[in-house]
């Protein structure tokens, strides 16, 4: 039942997952090496069934603060990709065990080439969003301002309100430029 709400892509009051709320915890006491190492072996165990989706966006967002620019930029490029694999075959009229099956394959081979375990089977459009809004964040701390605005132009309005204000920045900032 649980599994069948977050391939719908349900919204959840409360955390669904153990690891994941702990490493929620740790972050949010801004302990974020052990909400990273949580994380990191939460997907290794692939304890992380619920939330594997905004998962991604939280170690992407930690690698991203801590410098590790090329692992965050990998992790948010692959939840793009994933949003775009499911959005070509949803919109192909396959049946979803077909739909299913192509988005396991793209996480498994993520997987292969060392790219996140346990990866959702549907990127929601918020976390999508949100990958396109910190790459192109990243971006622009690197002073690659055209790309950053290339990235941040491709932001939907399914970005969360707690970010409007940093988007609004930047696409002022990138703008200046």
């Amino acid at each position: 039942m649980f599994a069948a709400a977050a391939s719908a892509g349900k919204k959840y009051n409360a955390v669904q997952d153990l690891d994941y709320g702990v490493a929620l915890y740790d972050y949010f006491q801004q302990d974020y090496f052990n909400a990273l190492s949580e994380l990191l072996i939460a997907e290794k165990t692939g304890s992380i069934k619920h939330h594997t989706d905004f998962a991604k966006v939280l170690r992407g967002g930690i690698h991203l603060s801590y410098g590790m620019e090329e692992e965050a930029r990998n992790i948010f490029y692959q939840i793009i990709e994933q949003g775009k694999a499911q959005s070509h075959l949803d919109n192909s009229g396959l049946s979803n065990g077909v739909v299913n099956t192509v988005a396991s394959n793209i996480a498994q081979s993520s997987n292969a080439e060392g790219g996140l375990l346990g990866a959702s089977k549907k990127a929601s459009n918020e976390n999508i969003a949100r990958a396109w809004f910190y790459l192109g964040k990243l971006l622009y701390k690197k002073g690659e301002f055209l790309p950053a605005a290339e990235n941040l132009e491709k932001v939907s309005k399914s970005l969360s309100r707690d970010l409007h204000p940093e988007f609004a920045f930047l696409i002022d900032a990138v703008g200046r430029h």
